[in-house]
């Protein structure tokens, strides 16, 4: 009988001091990320992993259109993968998380994720509403303005804050704009 008075004492002392440890984060939490293979992608050299935690980061935005002839010029696709991939190694070597948003202009959805694809896999797609399209707002219009023009690779640097289940962005900054066709296929031969 003492045995199991010992054995049930020792279990709720474990328990109390580890229940108080865990509610003061003094005990260690397993942390797991997950990645998403996508068998259909052509791009096998940039599986999309953006980092949900916070830190400083570097953003790569696309922006094209399915209906827009610059936007599909032959090598823009290999172009816009190699300022990525460029863009992805810069951040890595800096320690900053990556992350990468397609955006498309097209007014009919499909036909923006159709194109978008060709570019690659993003963490982030935004497609449909044409020139209404949430993503030229922020990025042709609103905050960070450049020219209305497609196709466009904007690298930005920002800072992700995540603080006691909130989350915001700060320190927000275009730091490149490829603007056109040319500009960006510029960069395919400057490898």
């Amino acid at each position: 009988m003492t045995d199991k008075r010992l054995y049930f004492g020792t279990v709720a002392v474990g328990l109390t001091l580890g229940l108080l440890l865990g509610v003061r984060g003094m005990l260690p939490t397993p942390a797991i990320e997950i990645t998403w293979r996508v068998p259909w992608s052509d791009d096998s050299s940039f599986i999309p992993s953006a980092s949900l935690a916070g830190g400083e980061e570097v953003l790569f935005v696309y922006l094209g259109a399915s209906s827009c002839v610059w936007s599909n010029v032959g090598d823009l696709p290999e172009a816009v993968r190699s300022i990525r991939n460029q863009w992805y190694e810069f951040a890595r070597a800096n320690g900053k998380g990556f992350a990468t948003v397609g955006v498309a202009r097209d007014v009919i959805v499909d036909e923006g994720m159709k194109h978008l694809t060709k570019y690659g896999l993003f963490d982030e797609v935004v497609a449909g509403r044409g020139w209404l399209n949430i993503g030229f707002f922020k990025y042709v219009y609103g905050e960070m303005a450049g020219p209305a023009a497609t196709p466009q690779v904007l690298i930005i640097e920002r800072t992700v804050n995540r603080i006691a289940g909130q989350t915001w962005i700060s320190n927000e900054q275009v730091v490149h704009r490829f603007v056109g066709a040319n500009e960006i296929l510029n960069e395919l031969g400057s490898e």
